[in-house]
C-alpha cells in the first residue's frame, strides 16, 4: 500500500511516498533543462499518480539532496536506491524561476539594465492561455477567444524604470495584457526566500 503525505513550504510541495517493496517504481520520467530536473510524465499506475506532483514540476530535492545540476539518471538512481521511503520536494517552474531570479539578484536589476525598477509577477498569454482558448473555440466557437483578455500564465519579470519588462537574464519581454506586475512583496515569493 502506498501512503503519501503532502506538505507545503517556501521550497515547494514535499511528498513522502512509502514503497511497498524496494523495487516499486514511482512512475515518473524526468528530463534536464537549464540544470533543473523536470517531470515530463507520470504513469497513472505509478506510486505518485495520486499525489500533488504534476507534469512540468521541477524536482527540487530527493531525500533531502538538492537536484539542481544533476543528470536525470542520477536522480533516478537516488529514487531506486531508496529502500522504503522516498521524499520528493517539487515546485512549479514559474516559482522556481522566480526564486532563482530573486535569489540571484536580491532585487537588483538584471545584467545590463539600469537600477530603479522592481521585480514582480506579471500575467501573460502563454501556453496555458492558448490551450484554453483553442479548446474553448472548438467547443464554444469564436466567443471563447475572450479568454485571451484574461491570461492564465504568470511569470516573474523585472520592470525597468522605462516601463519595459525583462527576465532575470536581461532578455526583453513583451508586456502582457495585464501589464502592471504585482511587486514581489505582495507575491508568494519574497526577496528573503
Amino acid at each position: 500500500m502506498t501512503t503519501t503525505t503532502p506538505s507545503y513550504s517556501d521550497m515547494g510541495i514535499t511528498t513522502t511516498v512509502k514503497k511497498p517493496d524496494p523495487g516499486s517504481k514511482l512512475g515518473v520520467d524526468f528530463k534536464s533543462e537549464h540544470g533543473d530536473i523536470i517531470i515530463v510524465s507520470i504513469d497513472p499506475a505509478g506510486l505518485v499518480s495520486n499525489t500533488l506532483i504534476q507534469v512540468d514540476d521541477v524536482v527540487v530535492s530527493v531525500n533531502g539532496v538538492g537536484c539542481h545540476g544533476m543528470d536525470p539518471g542520477e536522480v533516478l538512481e537516488m529514487i531506486i536506491s531508496s529502500r522504503n521511503v522516498v521524499t520528493l520536494v517539487t515546485d512549479t517552474p514559474a516559482k522556481v524561476m522566480g526564486a532563482v531570479a530573486v535569489a540571484a539578484t536580491h532585487a537588483q536589476s538584471p545584467p545590463g539594465l539600469p537600477e530603479g525598477g522592481f521585480w514582480g509577477e506579471d500575467q501573460n498569454i502563454g501556453n496555458n492561455t492558448w490551450s484554453i482558448a483553442c479548446i474553448g473555440c472548438l467547443c464554444l466557437g469564436p466567443l471563447a477567444c475572450f479568454v485571451l483578455a484574461c491570461p492564465q500564465d504568470k511569470r516573474i519579470v523585472y520592470r525597468a524604470p522605462n516601463g519595459r519588462f525583462y527576465d532575470a537574464t536581461g532578455r526583453s519581454l513583451s508586456a502582457g495584457p495585464i501589464s502592471i506586475p504585482t511587486p514581489l512583496a505582495e507575491c508568494p515569493i519574497s526577496p528573503d526566500d
